[in-house]
């Protein structure tokens, strides 16, 4: 149980939109928040989609049950219809999910009054939450929360054409959302925990209490070693994981490559709508030899590579807390990022190497910075054994206003 002997006397509850004890990515990251906070607090209601519900309550240990509620809510079948089939049709749906839900977080309170109420996952500075329904009274925390995450005006041509103007639809919709919705959001919370300095910076007006902490946590048996040996050496083998958009910055890595002696090699895994340019972009600078599309692999084949790696690069544009980064953090895999919100800041935490966008020849810093990169110096900082002791944190100082040590 985290450091601390007895338990919050307190019901919180959980708004997990996403929440399995088994898949990655965000609904990973839900259920660690609810097992750590089962941890923590006397009890816990959690609220997630009702695909969710089976999974969440056949892994809950016995001691748990009793003191766990879980809660499960779905639209009516035409949303999930068109979710599958609108343009960022699972943004709408999520969106008319939280709307939605805001009955269910009434039925829940008045049934048992919520002490705490903690926005988990898909926190975005852009969205609105279903905890707008509850009582002033409530404490609500809001996070990690990401989101505000932009790159350097210097780099844009480096996204290319096509992948600027894709990433005109995602910017128009955050800054009218981060209006209509998040503005609210953050004034109504107690607390908001952002996922890095630049979504602090932005909604720090507006906020009551603010902390930052990047939404990775590394679960307890996370295990990787490196396996078979090179079958060459003299490879220097780096690897970039993520999906195939411009945003996500593989023409920027393509580059980088270019200005690498010839043993550097690069290894792409991710699928996305930028694949064909990618692929054309590689065979133009003559590089099909020396960088390869991998497409996408299972979660424990990408993990693999990663720590077979000799350098894992990151040259996303804009990334709020990528995970993949603390995995690669983790298993102590030398990283080299651009210097983007998210990313940098991961990076600065455990020694890994930041290349600032701004200023001349940007692939040439950055390919200077992969051959001088070295393994991080604190793999531990993303492990979710910090947890409990953060919830504990941050209940408290929601419901009271003074902070405890719990890391």
């Amino acid at each position: 149980m985290g450091a601390f002997v007895t338990r919050l006397q307190a019901h919180v509850f959980l708004s997990a939109y996403a929440c399995h004890p088994v898949d990655g990515s965000e609904p990973g990251v839900g259920w660690q928040v609810l097992s750590a906070a089962l941890a923590e607090v006397e009890t816990v209601t959690v609220l997630t989609r009702q695909n969710n519900i089976d999974a969440v309550a056949g892994a809950l240990a016995a001691a748990d049950a009793d003191r766990c509620h879980v809660v499960g809510y779905d639209l009516p079948r035409l949303f999930t219809y068109l979710k599958k089939r609108l343009p960022a049709g699972t943004q709408l749906y999520y969106m008319a999910w939280q709307f939605g839900a805001r009955r269910v977080v009434r039925r829940v309170d008045s049934q048992r009054a919520i002490s705490i109420a903690h926005h988990v996952t898909f926190a975005v500075d852009w969205m609105p939450t279903c905890l707008g329904a509850l009582r002033a009274d409530v404490p609500v925390i809001w996070g990690p929360v990401g989101g505000a995450t932009t790159g350097s005006v210097r780099s844009l041509w480096l996204m290319g054409f096509r992948g600027a103007l894709a990433d005109v639809p995602r910017v128009v919709a955050a800054v009218v959302g981060r209006r209509l919705f998040g503005l609210r959001e953050a004034s109504h919370a107690s607390i908001i925990i952002a996922q890095n300095p630049t979504v602090a910076g932005n909604i720090n007006r507006h906020a009551n209490k603010i902390l930052v902490e990047p939404n990775a946590f590394i679960p307890a048996d996370f295990r990787i070693s490196p396996s078979l040996p090179s079958p060459d050496p003299a490879i220097i083998r780096l690897i970039g994981v993520g999906r195939i958009s411009g945003f996500k910055g593989w023409r920027l890595a393509v580059q980088v490559v270019a200005r690498l002696p010839d043993n550097y090699e690069l290894d792409i895994y991710g699928a996305g709508p930028d694949l064909p340019r990618l692929r054309h972009y590689i065979k133009r600078r003559g590089l099909e030899s020396r960088v390869r599309l991998r497409g996408w692999a299972s979660r424990p084949d990408v993990l693999q590579a990663v720590a077979n790696a000799s350098c894992f690069i990151h040259p996303s544009f804009h990334d709020s807390a990528p995970g993949v980064l603390a995995e690669a953090i983790s298993v102590g895999v030398p990283c080299v990022v651009l210097g983007v919100s998210g990313s940098a800041y991961m990076a600065s935490l455990c020694g890994g190497l930041v290349v600032d966008p701004a200023g001349r020849d940007l692939p040439g810093r950055f390919a200077k910075e992969v051959m001088a990169c070295r393994p991080p110096t604190d793999i531990g900082r993303f492990g979710v054994h910090r947890l409990p002791g953060l919830l504990r944190q941050w209940y408290e100082l929601a419901s009271s206003g003074t902070l405890t040590d719990g890391n």
